[in-house]
């Protein structure tokens, strides 16, 4: 009688358990339902958040900057002469010395202005992300969420900081910049900062304020 009692109360939610395993829109953020114990929204909205994938010399092209991917063993000049850059230029630019020896992924941002030359002479295409332009978050105004931020580390920042200046995670940023596992950064560097915000809401630089309305009564002034 025990058992039959026990197998009948929770038969409902032995069949609601399944018809919630064959629901593909399901969503696996459990904060409502376990009274905020597990807060895995972070998780959620940086699932999808992945790198594009670099052309055979490891470039990447946004539509407002270019990046070059590091392979194993790769210094500066490798970089350099995959893509035809002075790597004096190209150190001084990315806050590193020319010697350094760089990380398996690690970013190597190019100047907005740099044209990529090929072993011909001629410009070099680029795999090009579709999405829509973004500044540099530093210096000016942008829409975010299009398109990963391109950030210049300055001094006393860490990743930690950065990441938090957008609101993104540090395991992400870390992951996605190859990051070692201090996520130590350095002065100079460019992290990309992927984001995962409402693409209609901009973002202000250092410096700069929200745009205020101005009151209903200067209007008449």
């Amino acid at each position: 009688m025990n058992q039959r009692f026990t197998l009948e109360n929770f038969l409902p939610l032995i069949i609601a358990g399944g018809l919630m395993s064959c629901d593909n829109t399901l969503d696996f953020d459990l904060r409502s339902n376990l009274g905020g114990i597990l807060d895995t929204s972070e998780a959620v909205l940086n699932a999808s958040s992945t790198l594009p994938a670099p052309d055979a010399r490891g470039v990447i092209k946004f539509v407002s900057y270019q990046v070059v991917i590091a392979k194993h063993g790769d210094r500066i000049a490798d970089v350099a002469n995959r893509i035809g850059a002075d790597a004096n230029m190209l150190a001084r630019y990315n806050g590193i010395t020319p010697d350094a020896i760089l990380r398996n992924g690690e970013i190597i941002a190019l100047p907005r202005d740099f044209l990529i030359i090929n072993s011909r002479g001629a410009s070099l295409e680029p795999v090009v992300v579709s999405v829509s332009e973004l500044e540099d978050i530093t210096t000016s105004r942008a829409t975010a969420g299009l398109e990963p931020v391109r950030h210049k580390v300055k001094d006393g920042e860490t990743a930690a900081s950065v990441a938090g200046l957008y609101n993104a995670s540090t395991e992400i940023l870390s992951s996605w910049n190859s990051l070692d596992e201090q996520n130590n950064v350095r002065t100079g560097q460019f992290l990309l900062v992927p984001t995962n915000m409402d693409k209609t809401k901009t973002v202000s630089g250092p410096g700069e304020g929200s745009n205020i309305p101005l009151p209903p009564s200067s209007k008449n002034s």
